[in-house]
């Protein structure tokens, strides 16, 4: 299997459809999503194309797949200072 550098993406989605997409480089990569919504579980996978030798060519393939969710807001009501 050989991955093309060009060929490699982080994905993020909302449960819905994909939110935000940047390259990567094989090797190590630093990542920041920017505008996420609060009390969201979002997924995030890395993606390339590549021959698995399957007899189908080269295709879109899941390399790594998770999820994470953030933290939700609160309302702070009936207090005195």
């Amino acid at each position: 299997m050989f991955i093309e550098e060009d060929k490699l993406t982080i994905e993020l989605s909302d449960g819905e459809q994909i939110v935000a997409s940047k390259p990567l480089v094989v090797g190590t990569n630093n990542v920041k999503f920017d505008n996420l919504l609060m009390d969201k579980t979002y997924q995030y996978g890395v993606v390339s194309v590549f021959d698995k030798i399957d007899g189908q060519g080269s295709q879109i393939n899941w390399l790594l797949k998770d999820k994470f969710s953030t933290d939700g807001a609160f309302e702070l009501d009936n207090f005195v200072v």
